[in-house]
């Protein structure tokens, strides 16, 4: 008995490791994609500032012009 509660314990263990690395890799983010996403975003809001700062710097002359 001992040795087949023993074997049990050892089957569950392997289990629950295989079990918990399923769950990281189906969870876990893809860091190199993410800061690729999040740098590209702050290039666009980089130049979306810019271009507000621009256009709230023209004086009505200017946007006559």
């Amino acid at each position: 008995r001992v040795n087949r509660i023993e074997s049990q314990t050892s089957i569950f263990a392997d289990i629950e490791v295989t079990m918990k690395e399923t769950l990281s890799a189906k969870q876990d983010a893809d860091i190199t994609r993410t800061i690729m996403d999040l740098k590209a975003k702050e290039v666009a809001y980089q130049a979306a500032l810019a271009a507000a700062a621009r256009t709230m710097q023209m004086s009505l002359v200017d946007f006559l012009r």
